[in-house]
């Protein structure tokens, strides 16, 4: 009996950390590839990003694809900032125009560089159109729902003696959600 206790003491470090992984994998994960679909609800324009709950942070691969779809003729601009240190986003097109008859674009992630960052996505949307003058208001995209909570959770650290960030916040100074701007999600290129 002591040592099917002692067994089991010593398998639950095990089974505590496969029972860990299994629910990061099912949360927000890093993958090889990233669907955004773009459309428009009422006056204005959602952004949703497909199979993942939270719609403010997205955490890709580096040379992952990122694919932009815009739905229902909705014309759809989107940019991808640099980080704080200029590091590129995407290694190929940093910005994307889909017109109505082009409503698919893809942005591939930048390349490995060891170290994990972080790039706003600018997406905004045109709803109305006037006949030959293109469009006379963008407006910014908005999430599906203001329920979001991928950054609710980033701890905002103190800087440490010497004045640099220690932790998430070293990556981007990221605003909590009840100041996140519209205009789209946060994109974490992460290497691990």
């Amino acid at each position: 009996m002591s040592q099917l206790i002692s067994c089991l003491f010593r398998s639950l470090p095990v089974f505590l950390l496969g029972a860990l992984l299994a629910t990061v994998a099912s949360g927000q994960s890093r993958s090889g590839s990233a669907h955004i679909v773009v459309e428009p609800k009422g006056a204005a324009c959602v952004y949703q990003i497909q199979d993942q709950t939270d719609q403010d942070l997205l955490i890709v691969a580096p040379d992952s694809a990122v694919t932009i779809e815009a739905r229902r003729g909705l014309w759809v601009d989107v940019s991808v900032e640099d980080d704080p240190r200029g590091v590129p986003a995407t290694r190929n097109l940093r910005a994307l125009s889909l017109r109505s008859d082009q409503g698919r674009g893809s942005l591939v992630a930048r390349s490995a560089i060891g170290r994990s960052t972080e790039h706003r996505l600018h997406i905004q949307c045109c709803t109305e159109r006037a006949e030959g003058r293109g469009c006379p208001r963008w407006m910014d995209a908005q999430p599906p729902s203001m329920n979001t909570g991928a950054l609710r959770d980033v701890p905002v650290l103190p800087p440490d003696i010497g004045g640099a960030a220690r932790g998430p916040s070293a990556l981007l100074p990221l605003p909590r959600p009840s100041e996140m701007p519209p205009g789209g999600p946060v994109m974490r290129v992460e290497e691990q």
